[in-house]
């Protein structure tokens, strides 16, 4: 969070906190992790094992609505774990 405390103000598109189980296959790599929150912009993958950014991914999920979803996407960022 910033000094001024006006984080949330940056964003353009109002992130949903979620909770679903992810596939998430590069062209050498296979990691089992989370989506924790979603946006019309972008999805959080939180995994132990960052992808460098600029690596494609491809997504597989299926939410509690019974959906599946296949996306292809780039890491565009990382936010490495820090220690409590």
């Amino acid at each position: 969070m910033s000094a001024d405390g006006d984080d949330a103000n940056r964003r353009s598109s109002e992130r949903f906190g979620v909770t679903w189980l992810v596939d998430c296959e590069t062209e050498d790599t296979f990691l089992y992790a989370k989506v924790t929150n979603i946006s019309e912009l972008g999805i959080f993958v939180r995994t132990t094992s960052p992808l460098a950014v600029g690596t494609a991914v491809r997504l597989r999920f299926a939410p509690q609505t019974g959906m599946a979803f296949d996306l292809e996407g780039q890491v565009q960022w990382i936010n490495p774990a820090r220690p409590t």
